[in-house]
């Protein structure tokens, strides 16, 4: 299975059990992040957050492989922080709810994973889009945008409905991680196709 293959296969999985558990539990999306949800079934949330680190590890190489420039791998080691980050993410379940302090360590360590696998998500995005070609480029600002008024309008509309918030800018650059999987699906088939020809050349056209 190709790199690409491996992140669309890892990041869809994470979705599908994100929207399983938002069938399972009775906690109203609007007013609870989705880490709660370990708190009822840790073992689900975990296994959904392993998948989204398999998604970031076939980002992460596949970039590496495909976009061979400082912005490209700088964009893959994004990618393996955003892998690390949701293991991390697994292992730690959160301790309380809301947006209270942790009390324990291993929540601590999810607080702090949280915050890195969006500020990943966010580098990563900009990176890898960036290597990709101005046309590719373009489109992450777009992306950008699109998060950054999914967070600030429901910030606006409905301040306390912090579930909201947090679904739609995660959401965004999570689905945006499908597209760009996809994005570099179509540049392994061109360098798959370019090869052959690129040998002919090289043979004289024999």
């Amino acid at each position: 299975m190709s790199a690409p293959a491996v992140a669309r296969l890892g990041v869809g999985s994470f979705l599908a059990v994100i929207a399983l558990l938002h069938l399972l539990d009775l906690r109203d999306p609007r007013l609870h992040l989705v880490s709660e949800y370990a708190l009822s079934r840790p073992w689900l949330l975990g296994a959904g957050f392993m998948a989204l680190a398999v998604g970031g590890a076939g980002l992460s190489a596949a970039l590496w492989r495909l976009t061979p420039t400082l912005r490209g791998r700088a964009g893959a080691a994004c990618f393996g922080v955003l892998a690390l980050a949701a293991v991390l993410l697994g292992l730690y379940a959160t301790d309380h709810e809301g947006t209270v302090p942790a009390t324990t360590p291993g929540g601590r360590i999810h607080d702090a994973a949280a915050g890195l696998l969006l500020l990943s998500l966010l580098l990563g995005h900009m990176l890898a889009w960036s290597a990709l070609g101005p046309g590719a480029a373009r489109r992450v600002l777009a992306l950008l945008g699109i998060a950054l008024v999914a967070l600030l309008a429901p910030r606006t509309l409905a301040p306390s409905w912090i579930g909201v918030h947090q679904r739609l800018l995660l959401g965004t650059l999570i689905l945006g991680l499908l597209v760009l999987a996809a994005r570099l699906r179509r540049r392994a088939d061109e360098a798959a196709a370019a090869t052959p020809q690129l040998a002919t050349v090289a043979r004289g056209g024999r």
